[in-house]
């Protein structure tokens, strides 16, 4: 009984500081960006954006990039996908010798990212919502 708690107290504490610092690539990026990188720096790393948006008033201009993320991409230190993961091997190794392992595809999701700079250009904020 004890061995047991002990193991799921061991695997909750290493879970929650992965599943504290999951998110994809994109976010980590542009919250490193903030107050300190330049437009030229973001098309740099994520390419041309998708849309442009540039404010007459106040200089400000609102830039969008678009990605097709999986659910290992939006969370991949869920236990549904560290699941996988495992369960990933084990297919890799029944292909290995003949066996047919069983493919499922994974769905996809459509998230927007919308960056707003500064009038030097400079990225000011960003939010991630769905599309």
């Amino acid at each position: 009984m004890w061995k047991r708690l002990a193991c799921v107290g061991l695997l909750a504490a290493l879970g929650l500081p992965l599943g504290a610092c999951s998110r994809p690539w994109q976010d980590a990026y542009l919250t490193e960006s903030l107050h300190k990188t330049t437009q030229q720096d973001v098309t740099e790393r994520l390419g041309p954006p998708h849309g442009v948006k540039e404010s007459l008033l106040d200089g400000h201009s609102t830039w969008s990039y678009r990605y097709a993320l999986s659910n290992r991409d939006l969370e991949p230190y869920s236990w549904k996908n560290i699941g996988k993961g495992v369960t990933g091997l084990g297919d890799a190794a029944a292909s290995i010798i003949g066996k047919s392992a069983k493919q499922e595809s994974e769905s996809l999701s459509c998230v927007r990212y919308v960056l707003t700079f500064d009038p030097k250009k400079v990225l000011q904020e960003y939010k991630r919502e769905s599309c």
